[in-house]
């Protein structure tokens, strides 16, 4: 069931997630069922410990801007580690990302080359408590693809970071060919 298996997703994406598998469900009472099945999402958030800084600028393009962000994360057998990951700021691809046992310049270096958010800890990191940093670094890689590929964002219109990627990039080109 999809609840079981997005457990973090709201009433919102998992409309859509049904909307585009076929099946026609009115939104209000998907969202009153997974209340009475106590499947809604009524956890209080985590505070990051964020402090307000300025809006990042928008961009209009994919690659034309990024943000980094960096995660510690807790693991019995090798301690604190950190997971740094790229996001393009426009269709919210993970272009790059590292797990390491340090959080230096160079780390941020080695993401920014290979090319997270917040959602990436919320739907995979903070969900389990991890054994080491080789179990942390397969279960962040195949987040990332699930991301990339399958997982809708609601600022997106609900498209994947690659469907919004691929029309963006269809669009600059039929532009491109039409000059």
């Amino acid at each position: 069931m999809l609840c079981q298996e997005h457990i973090t997703y709201g009433y919102r994406r998992i409309w859509i997630l049904l909307s585009r598998a076929g099946h026609i469900v009115g939104k209000h009472k998907l969202r009153k069922w997974m209340r009475e099945s106590e499947l809604s999402q009524n956890v209080p958030i985590k505070d990051t410990g964020r402090t307000p800084g300025e809006r990042p600028p928008e961009v209009e393009q994919p690659n034309q801007g990024w943000q980094i962000d960096a995660t510690k994360i807790y693991t019995k057998l090798d301690g604190w580690v950190w997971q740094t990951s790229v996001l393009d700021m426009y269709d919210r691809r993970i272009v790059g990302y590292v797990v390491r046992k340090t959080c230096r310049a160079e780390d941020a270096e080695d993401a920014l080359a290979i090319a997270l958010d917040r959602t990436l800890k919320e739907e995979c990191i903070w969900l389990s408590e991890w054994e080491s940093l080789g179990g942390l670094e397969v279960a962040v890689s195949q987040y990332v693809d699930h991301y990339n590929l399958e997982r809708i964002h609601s600022a997106l219109d609900y498209l994947t970071p690659m469907e919004m990627h691929r029309l963006a990039t269809r669009e600059k080109t039929s532009l491109q060919i039409a000059a």
